[in-house]
């Protein structure tokens, strides 16, 4: 019964914490027209400039058919352009497009200097509490999965 009560409190509070973020950092999404994913997924070519579509699934710890739909709206918006392996013309690599590229730190240094002042208000302690929440949760859900696939076969 405990088990009930624990899971009901830790989904209650990532809900929680889900809709605190959208609040915090909607108004900079919406000043660019865009949604969250696709600002996550901006972010990410930001940082590690061009990638594979299945590498920046990997990332978002989503599907390479839900990013290639995010691709293609943020491709139609001129935020990037996808690109042909000139070896392998299977692979496709996604990137910035040149005159976002530029801007992109601008867009979104407000987003990681807000979440620093969030994280500003924490101990260190509180800080490492998190982490390790965050890791053991993550650490779970990866093993319930592992054991869903292999429960398939």
């Amino acid at each position: 019964m405990i088990f009930n009560e624990t899971s009901r409190l830790i989904i209650r509070a990532m809900r929680k914490f889900n809709r605190i973020m959208r609040e915090n950092f909607e108004e900079q999404f919406d000043d660019m027209n865009i949604t969250r994913p696709q600002g996550m997924v901006l972010a990410i070519l930001s940082h590690h400039g061009e990638m594979k579509i299945s590498d920046l699934s990997k990332k978002m710890y989503l599907s390479n058919s839900t990013v290639s739909g995010i691709i293609d709206r943020l491709e139609k918006n001129g935020f990037v352009e996808r690109r042909r392996n000139k070896k392998d013309r299977r692979i496709v690599m996604v990137e910035l497009k040149g005159e976002f590229k530029k801007e992109a730190q601008n867009y979104f240094k407000p987003i990681e200097d807000q979440f620093a002042k969030i994280l500003a208000f924490a101990t260190p302690e509180e800080l490492d509490k998190m982490v390790i929440g965050f890791e053991t949760l993550e650490k779970l859900m990866t093993k319930l999965k592992s054991s869903k696939n292999s429960q398939e076969y």
